[in-house]
């Protein structure tokens, strides 16, 4: 009876072991578009989030940048007694 790796496969997911494989151990095509799905679903909140960091890096980047000739113009500026003010 229990002679057919098939059954035996068969029953053992009727009991609920957790065996989800055929005898061939191939996915069907439900599966496969499931899990592709599955993947799309993902990339949908990933990449939006990606391009967000992206923006504020380029922002901060930026910003680092004005910072940095600022002090250098604010030395200068010290350095030369030209304070305007």
């Amino acid at each position: 009876m229990l002679d057919n790796p098939e059954r035996v496969l068969i029953l053992g997911a009727m009991k609920g072991d957790g065996v989800m494989l055929r005898a061939g151990g191939a996915l069907t095509l439900i599966e496969l578009l499931i899990v592709v799905a599955m993947i799309a679903v993902l990339a949908a909140i990933a990449v939006p989030n990606f391009l967000e960091a992206q923006v504020r890096s380029k922002v901060s980047r930026v910003q680092n940048g004005q910072r940095a000739i600022a002090t250098a113009m604010e030395s200068r500026f010290v350095d030369r007694n030209d304070c305007r003010e």
